[in-house]
């Protein structure tokens, strides 16, 4: 209940001029919740004013009353205490129901902009790295794949060990490659990566386990080497290097060394798969024995 509940249905005498060059006339003047009610002596009713829009035109006439006016120049003089008492409140009620009304629309303004900028955060999470790495992948040409495995490539002889270069078990791999794809074979390292299994790398590298070469089948070990992925390898490059990485690499067409790295480590636990590769072969025990002792020192 709100101070200016008491004076609910509040009745007075009052003189009411509907416009500058009307009448004056004697109305019953009625408080309500929202506004003053004018009805004639008979009940019949005449008019009402939003009790927001009161002012005072005059502190007394000549009567004593206290004159009221609204603004399209309605006025209404008043003499019962009672009624002025209430006319009052709800004029010294009006600054204090502003300064709510400019809280409560802050307050409003304020969700709002949390609810914006919660909507802003999951856009900004959900589409703008997936669009970022978009970008990037079809920025990225054959060349620049090339130089990225490259890169990764040191990066991990840095960290891992160079790649193993016996001559003998070098021999037995080139042999092996042109006797399971003589066309487009992959670039193909032995390096001891700390697992078994075999990773590509952008730019059609395939890195070798010296261990798995020792344990893994003849078949399996050709099936690494038959029909190499296209495609999937930068896809993983680019989201593996991080969507900053990514931005700076739209920005100046290049990949720091430190994102090149992190995505060399994270290629290592995207092991390739391939199906068995059975057949007839020309690489005899001699050239699995070289082959497989390629990483011996």
């Amino acid at each position: 209940m709100t101070a200016l509940d008491r004076y609910l249905r509040l009745e007075a005498v009052g003189l009411w001029r509907e416009a500058p060059d009307a009448d004056v006339r004697e109305v019953i003047v009625s408080f309500g919740k929202t506004t003053l009610l004018f009805t004639d002596l008979r009940e019949r009713p005449l008019g009402h004013w939003p009790l927001g829009g009161i002012r005072i035109l005059d502190g007394t006439d000549a009567s004593g009353s206290t004159v009221y006016a609204m603004s399209d120049g309605e006025t209404l003089a008043v003499r019962d205490p009672d009624m002025v008492a209430a006319i009052a409140a709800v004029c010294r009620a009006q600054p204090a129901l502003r300064v709510q009304a400019r809280r409560r629309r802050r307050r409003r303004r304020r969700n709002l902009a949390g609810i914006a900028a919660v909507i802003a955060l999951i856009l900004l999470v959900l589409i703008v790295p997936a669009y970022v790495r978009n970008r990037t992948l079809h920025s990225i040409t054959p060349a620049e794949e090339a130089q990225i495995g490259a890169r990764m490539l040191a990066s991990l002889a840095s960290t891992r060990g160079p790649a193993c270069t016996d001559p003998a078990g070098t021999r037995a791999l080139l042999k092996l490659q042109h006797d399971v794809e003589p066309q487009a074979h992959p670039e193909v390292h032995v390096m001891q990566l700390g697992h078994t299994g075999a990773v590509m790398l952008p730019g059609n590298i395939l890195l070798i386990d010296g261990t798995s070469l020792r344990t893994e089948t003849e078949d399996y070990i050709r099936g690494w080497l038959h029909d190499p992925e296209s495609g999937d390898e930068t896809r993983r490059f680019v989201h593996d290097a991080g969507v900053l990485a990514d931005l700076r690499y739209l920005a100046t067409g290049r990949f720091d060394d430190a994102a090149v790295a992190r995505a060399a480590e994270s290629a290592l636990t995207h092991l390739r798969y391939t199906g068995l590769r059975g057949g007839a072969y020309d690489f005899t025990d001699e050239d699995w024995q070289a082959l497989r002792a390629i990483c011996q020192p």
